[in-house]
């Protein structure tokens, strides 16, 4: 499902990462989102248009951010980003446990 749908450009710097998902659909979409990496809390719009309360990390070789919509103290899927084989996976896990993964194969 979605196979060769959805892109994502990432640049990386010392204190943060800049993420560009763009979605090939009718119309297409594309959202540009920036994250600290520090684990400090910061407000953000998500990669989906929503305000949030974001939380990034390492933890390891693992990129994980947690998010809760602002004005909630309910909290957003989990997001970890981390490479597999040749591959960045990332994952997005719920407050029930389902985890939703994608690959993504670098390309020029």
């Amino acid at each position: 499902f979605g196979v060769g749908k959805q892109t994502q450009s990432i640049c990386q710097r010392e204190e943060e990462i800049c993420i560009v998902n763009t979605v090939k659909c009718i119309p297409p979409r594309q959202a540009t989102c920036t994250y600290r990496m520090d684990g400090a809390e910061e407000s953000i719009i998500e990669l989906d248009g929503r305000r949030a309360k974001s939380v990034t990390r390492w933890e390891g070789p693992r990129l994980v951010t947690t998010q809760r919509p602002v004005g909630s103290n309910d909290n957003l899927p989990t997001s970890r980003r981390f490479f597999k084989g040749g591959e960045m996976c990332t994952e997005r896990i719920t407050a029930s446990g389902l985890v939703v993964r994608r690959f993504y194969q670098r390309s020029a």
